[in-house]
């Protein structure tokens, strides 16, 4: 398997970068690193992560070269970078709208059941959840 090719989605933080040779080092939560090469279009994004490495992860999609062991060994394609606080999920943007989720689930629910609900129960949820006075 050396010298495989895969689609690699990783992040981590940039603590080395070598802006003549257009690479830079991507330190992963395993405290492994790979070896980033980049577009002059990146070197923006690539040296404020250096900068502010304490504060910030990055996020590379691309292209990697696996080990004969299967490890990423290096990221010669990056289609994509982002910078996301530390702390901070990364926001899936393929993830369905809370909205479409929970209209799926109350459609599970049988029309009886939507029937016996009280027709104030938006105005007076504390009521219903936790027995205090209605106003």
């Amino acid at each position: 398997m050396a010298g495989a090719w895969k689609e690699v989605d990783v992040a981590g933080e940039v603590l080395e970068a070598d802006v003549k040779q257009k690479r830079f080092q991507l330190w992963l939560s395993d405290r492994s690193h790979v070896s980033v090469s980049f577009s002059e279009s990146q070197e923006g994004a690539v040296t404020s992560a250096l900068r502010d490495h304490k504060q910030v992860r990055m996020k590379v999609k691309g292209r990697g070269e696996m080990s004969p062991k299967g490890k990423l060994s290096k990221i010669t394609r990056v289609d994509e970078i982002t910078i996301q606080p530390v702390g901070e999920p990364a926001f899936d943007h393929r993830a369905r709208p809370i909205e479409e989720i929970l209209a799926e689930l109350a459609s599970e629910v049988p029309d009886a059941e939507w029937e016996e609900l009280p027709t104030d129960l938006s105005d007076h949820l504390d009521h219903y959840l936790y027995g205090t006075p209605k106003p």
